[in-house]
């Protein structure tokens, strides 16, 4: 995707890959029923447990570059977070037949990618500090690499006010071989973004490798 959107109600907030695929203009489609990924069969159905999908984007004509936006079902003071899940293929790299080269390739590939996105996320929100960053184990039991997370304070407008606020990105690279997956969680400040996370992605488990 070239932008990333997690839209909810009242803020936008940006998780841009670096990756430029200029061909398509972002479609945002309202599909009835679980929408699946077409490269890795990823659903992502209209309920997760406790949220409601909010939004489907298509970045690329071949709808292999997508987000889906969720939100609490019922939201209370207690429950605001709001989350986009992003699916969206690795760029070709030059290959090498030496794993320990490959593998330095990936996590030079991942970081970098990472970096990009804290950096987009500061530019979009001025007031933007990184207040923590550390690697998070994978929600899936098929990918044993572990991801990288960064957690953001900032204000803005959400929900209709505005206030400072919380937010967490997530990646996990070359997820299968060839995707990435992306989220992006954002709450009031001093809410415990935790389990909000663990309930939405045991509610949207991975597709089996």
């Amino acid at each position: 995707m070239r932008i990333g959107h997690a839209l909810a109600i009242g803020i936008v907030l940006t998780l841009p890959p670096p990756i430029d695929r200029a061909a398509a203009a972002p479609l945002r489609i309202e599909p009835k029923g679980p929408y699946v990924h077409r490269g890795t069969g990823f659903v992502f159905p209209e309920r997760a447990g406790d949220f409601r999908r909010t939004s489907i984007i298509e970045y690329d004509d071949e709808a292999t570059d997508v987000s889906a936006g969720y939100s609490y079902a019922v939201p209370t003071p207690e429950r605001t977070t709001i989350a986009t899940v992003y699916v969206y293929p690795v760029p070709p790299v030059a290959d090498t037949a030496d794993p320990a080269a490959r593998k330095a390739q990936q996590d030079r590939f991942c970081r970098e990618h990472f970096d990009t996105i804290k950096a987009e996320v500061a530019e979009k929100h001025r007031s933007t500090v990184v207040v923590e960053e550390s690697k998070v184990a994978s929600p899936s039991p098929n990918h044993r690499q572990p991801g990288l997370r960064a957690a953001f304070t900032f204000e803005d407008v959400f929900r209709g006010k505005e206030q400072p606020l919380r937010s967490e990105a997530r990646l996990f690279c070359h997820v299968d071989g060839q995707w990435l997956i992306a989220y992006r969680f954002t709450a009031p400040a001093g809410h415990d973004l935790s389990p909000d996370i663990a309930r939405l992605t045991a509610a949207l488990p991975w597709p089996r490798q």
